[in-house]
């Protein structure tokens, strides 16, 4: 009889998000930690009970690891409060300081390793090589660059979920050379394990990257002469930082009717997606969507509703 019982399963929504240092500052983001889970929150740090900090300091301490819990099913930011991963998501996409890397969503068994990976596989030029003939050509090897995330779930208790995790975003320098011999990749890694509750929202970064920019311009002729050049010229330098987030929320499934509610909910979103008509193109790749033939397409007959 112990045969017929169906293996659990484990439902994860991830949204990888790069935001602008100062742009987390303005947002006023209160993230919170405890000792102990309790109403419906989820541990991912160890600050001391009911204590609250801003994510510079945050990211600061905790030197790349998990950040502190959020409400199971709002999100605060800026004073508002979002009541769903999704509208969170609708929140952050028009905002040019939040650049959405990845949105994927991967049914697993339990106790079952899946990878998701979002990536583009470019050729980076290894070595050349010239023959008798004085004829050059390039050998290369291909690298993925873009967003690869793998998660082991093991569902711990009635409504507890144990997540090893690990994420790796790379992107291609921009500072790079263009040539084929010169491409130059960055990663940003981060590997933990942690425990949240089912349906609950975990947020894990402090993975930061700096980027210097300098810039001059200055008069033709009269910027170069000594002494006074300066007079005809302007410098400019600013300092770009990014956080890398990491939302990550598991749901249990139990039974079919779990996994029709998870389903619903992911099918909701699309349409309301669909149908916004500040949702760019551009939004809607980031998101894994097809972008509609028509921003005023409307949602078909049989609308789906949130299950209960």
């Amino acid at each position: 009889a112990e045969l017929d019982v169906p293996r659990m399963q484990v439902y994860v929504e991830a949204l990888v998000m790069e935001v602008t240092l100062s742009k987390s500052l303005d947002f006023g983001i209160n993230w919170k930690a405890s000792g102990a889970s309790n109403n419906n929150r989820v541990i991912t740090g160890g600050f001391p009970t009911g204590g609250s900090f801003d994510t510079a300091s945050a990211a600061a301490a905790s030197g790349g690891a998990n950040l502190g819990y959020l409400n199971a099913n709002t999100i605060s930011i800026g004073g508002k409060d979002y009541y769903s991963f999704g509208a969170f998501i609708n929140a952050s996409k028009g905002d040019t300081d939040v650049n959405i890397l990845a949105n994927p969503q991967v049914l697993m068994m339990n106790n079952e390793e899946a990878v998701l990976n979002v990536s583009s596989n470019i050729p980076i030029g290894t070595k050349t090589v010239t023959d008798a003939n004085q004829l050059t050509t390039t050998q290369f090897e291909f690298k993925d660059v873009g967003t690869k995330i793998t998660i082991k779930p093991q569902i711990s208790g009635a409504d507890s979920i144990r997540l090893q995790i690990s994420q790796e975003s790379s992107q291609v320098s921009t500072e790079s050379v263009l040539t084929q011999q010169a491409i130059t990749t960055y990663k940003r890694e981060l590997k933990t394990s942690v425990v949240a509750g089912n349906d609950e929202i975990v947020v894990l970064g402090g993975l930061i990257d700096e980027k210097r920019n300098r810039s001059e311009s200055k008069i033709p002729g009269f910027g170069d002469l000594p002494l006074i050049g300066w007079m005809f010229g302007t410098k400019s330098s600013s300092v770009n930082k990014t956080n890398l987030l990491l939302f990550i929320r598991p749901t249990i499934i139990r039974s079919q009717k779990d996994l029709i509610r998870v389903t619903t909910r992911a099918r909701t979103r699309y349409e309301e997606l669909k149908t916004d008509n500040n949702v760019t193109e551009k939004v809607l790749k980031d998101l894994n969507l097809s972008p509609p033939s028509s921003i005023g397409d409307q949602i078909p007959e049989g609308t789906l509703e949130p299950a209960d």
